[in-house]
Order: C-alpha cells, then structure tokens, then sequence
C-alpha cells in the first residue's frame, strides 16, 4: 500500500508561530482571532479588506453591535450579543456557516457566511475565539437574479393581461433585483406612457409616484430614448449628475430624480425584431448595489422574455378582436338576410342553392329546404 505524498507533520512537532502567520495571511477568508473580551489578537488580510483595520483594532464585546450587519430575510440589524463570535464567548459552542448581510468598510453591502468556535489552552481553558468570514456575495448576486428570471418568467406566462403582468413584474423586481423599477410602453399616439412605477421603500414610492407625468419622449435625444430607437439595453453602472440632468424633462422633474438617490440603472428595451413598444428600467439606490455586466446579461433575458409575452399577448388580443369582428360582421348579414323585403340567396360553384331567404320560397311557391342543392332554374 503506497503512502500518501505531500508534508505532514507530527503531532508531537511545534509549528513555529511564523508558519502560522504565513497561512493566516495566505487564507482567501476573513479570519479573526479574539480574546475573551472580544479583543483582536490577529486578523489576516482577507478580514482587513473587508472590516477596516480601524474597525478590527476597537473590537471589543461591548462594541460589536457597532458592525452593520442584518439578517437576511428580516432585515433586522444585528444586536452585538447576537454575533456569531459573541455566542461562542458567551456558551462556547461552535457556530458554522451563519449567513448574514454586512456593510464593509467601503459602504457596499455583502453576504457573508459567519463561522466561529473557541479557542482554548491546556493551562487557562477557554482563551477566546476565532471567527471566519466567508464572502458569498457573487454567489448570493448570482442566486438572486437567476430567482427573478424564472419567477418573472412564471408571472408572464399565466396571464395574457400583460399591462397587469408587468405591473407584476415591477412590484417583484423591487423585492430581488431593484430599489425602483419603472415601466414605460408605448401607446398608440406614438408615445412612451407610464405603465407601472414600483419602489421597494413606502418613502421612495411617494416620490416615485411624483413621476408619473414625466415618460421619457421618444422623440428625443435622452439616453432613455436612444435605448428605445435602438432596441438594445445598457448598463449605467455610476448615475452621475450630468446623466441626470440628460434624462430630466423639467427642474421639477430633475428634483424628483435628485430625491430618489438613483446609484445605478439597467436600462431595458422592450422589443421582438424590428417592432419596440417600450422600456423597463431598474435602478439601485444603494451604493451596496452596483449593477455589473453580469445583471445586465440576466436583465436582459428577463426583458427579451417579458418582450415575448407582451408580443403574444397582443396577438391574442388582436385575434380575438378580429373574431369579434367576424362574428358581428356575420350576425348583422343575417339579420340583413332574414328581414330582407327582396328574395336572396347563396349558391356554390355549381350554382346550386346553398343559402335563401323565405321571400324566395315563397315566389317559387317552393318550402325553403327543398331548394337547397338545386339550381334556380330546376
């Protein structure tokens, strides 16, 4: 039996603190170790990058709570006891993989995986703790977008009311994707019109709903517009001033925009081929939430997807209007037919009767159903 390759060491051999040092520093997670206290002992450079050296150099218990971070699902900021690494002081039990939503020291928002266990000494017993921060953002990112793809794409396929399906649709992307969404379609004047304005925050949709009046034209040279003529979508990633003042249509519509607090925007045309009828626009408040490439490739099929669902809805609708059409357009002929004065009838290619009125019966002195299959002469 062959023995494994690689270095081992026994358990009998000292590992020299400066290897230790060397792994620390070398791990691709956040590690924190702390006292009993909540002191920092070490960090590595993964846990600096996203803490602060700052913020690690003042831990201490007593300060914990004041690390932002919030539960996911609640959004219930955490209480300092509540940290993973404060438990495990407190009951010197093991916490494993906790996931959790923090604001870095750069102000962006990330999800972490939030591990912690004891540390103890054959002479003191418990010494403190080690905490390991995992970041999982992309990952969570990746998880959120894929979620709103497939239930938006649910959401479109129940209905053939799409007015109400992308009202829908707007209120959902608040929940995963969006701080905002906005809605434009076209309407049969030739004009954008507003169909659905959705904000995840109470405060923000009074404001949102202030927009109403304001549709971007377009007939003009707005980067909304440009988006529309040309069908194809686009990643704002930084909203600066100056691409406020391109998208505002009057100083109380730019003041609106200034309140809203707009960070980033996916700009979204809705087309199939050549025809477009109008623009989805998502947009992140948050300076946590910056839109990359990668939402913009999963925004984009949600909006080919929803541009296909508003294309058959309106061939449905289409349809049905022209049955309607028929069906009148056939209802007035027979009663046209029915109470006409004159004798009328219908005969095939073989001039044989395939249709008459009683007026023609009665002046061939003839019952009705026994012209049928006969020509006018016989």
């Amino acid at each position: 039996m062959s023995e494994p390759t690689g270095t081992f060491l026994a358990e009998s051999t000292p590992v020299p603190q400066a290897w230790l040092r060397t792994v620390l520093q070398l791990l691709p997670v956040g590690v924190v170790i702390v006292d009993t206290a909540g002191r920092l002992l070490a960090a590595n450079a993964a846990a600096s990058a996203l803490w602060g050296q700052a913020a690690l150099a003042r831990m201490q218990l007593e300060h914990f709570g004041t690390f932002e971070a919030y539960w996911p699902g609640t959004g219930r900021r955490l209480r300092g006891e509540e940290w993973a690494v404060a438990r495990t002081l407190r009951t010197r039990q093991t916490v494993s993989n906790e996931e959790v939503d923090i604001v870095g020291k750069d102000g962006a928002r990330r999800t972490i995986l939030n591990s912690s266990a004891p540390l103890y000494s054959a002479e003191s017993g418990l010494v403190g703790a080690v905490n390991i921060n995992v970041d999982i953002t992309e990952r969570k990112a990746t998880e959120r977008a894929e979620f709103f793809v497939s239930e938006a794409s649910r959401l479109l396929a129940e209905s053939l009311d799409w007015e109400t399906t992308l009202k829908a649709v707007a209120r959902l992307a608040t929940l995963e994707w969006a701080d905002y969404c906005m809605v434009d379609v076209l309407g049969p004047d030739g004009a954008l019109h507003r169909l659905a304005l959705s904000a995840r925050d109470p405060r923000r949709q009074s404001l949102l709903d202030q927009t109403l009046p304001f549709p971007p034209r377009a007939d003009s040279d707005s980067p909304l517009a440009r988006v529309f003529a040309r069908g194809k979508p686009v990643l704002v990633a930084d909203i600066t001033p100056g691409w406020l003042d391109a998208v505002s249509l009057s100083p109380e519509h730019r003041q609106l925009l200034e309140a809203l607090a707009p960070r980033s925007s996916m700009l979204l045309p809705l087309a199939v081929g050549r025809r477009r009828f109008g623009i989805i626009n998502l947009v992140s408040a948050s300076p946590a939430r910056r839109y990359t490439k990668r939402d913009l490739g999963y925004a984009t099929e949600f909006a080919r997807r929803a541009a296909l669902a508003v294309e058959s809805a309106r061939l449905y609708r289409e349809a049905r209007e022209a049955l309607r059409e028929r069906d009148a357009s056939a209802a007035m002929l027979e009663s046209f037919f029915a109470a006409s004065p004159v004798g009328m009838g219908f005969v095939n290619q073989d001039l044989r009767y395939v249709r008459l009125n009683k007026v023609v019966a009665e002046n061939n002195g003839i019952p009705l159903e026994k012209h049928l299959g006969h020509t006018p002469a016989s």
